[in-house]
């Protein structure tokens, strides 16, 4: 189980990491134009794909993993996790979205569609304070009894 874990949080490490690279990315990318943002194209799609991409399905397998192997210590919200778990799932269901929603605006940008900067500083916004959340939810679990 430790070797899962330790998986998990590599999973997210680099999830996080390209995702919030990926935002700042598209941000300069949509600030600066579509023509000259051009050599950014490589790049953008390098991150999503061979560190976001991966990131995101070793954490959702170790994940789901660890949810099956221990369901019950995390789905009741009065046992060991309370509804830190429950929180911390909402928040990653948000992340996932928000994920996806970059992936989109990244295949606009892509196509030559103008995409506003500030899509990309929102969603690098939510990403941040998604990642500080489940940190402070997962290591404090302030709503455990």
């Amino acid at each position: 189980m430790r070797w899962i874990l330790a998986l998990h949080v590599l999973g997210i490490v680099v999830w996080f990491a390209a995702s919030l690279d990926l935002s700042r990315l598209l941000g300069h990318h949509a600030k600066i134009g579509l023509k000259a943002g051009e050599p950014l194209k490589s790049y953008e799609i390098k991150t999503y794909f061979f560190a976001g991409l991966p990131g995101f399905l070793l954490t959702l397998a170790t994940g789901l993993t660890l949810l099956f192997q221990n369901a019950g210590m995390y789905l009741d919200a009065k046992g060991v996790w309370g509804t830190t778990f429950h929180i911390k799932l909402t928040l990653v269901a948000v992340a996932i979205i928000v994920d996806q929603f970059s992936l989109f605006k990244m295949r606009k940008l892509h196509k030559g569609i103008e995409v506003k900067r500030g899509a990309f500083m929102t969603a690098h916004a939510i990403l941040g304070s998604i990642l500080i959340a489940v940190i402070l939810l997962v290591m404090a679990k302030p709503l455990v009894g």
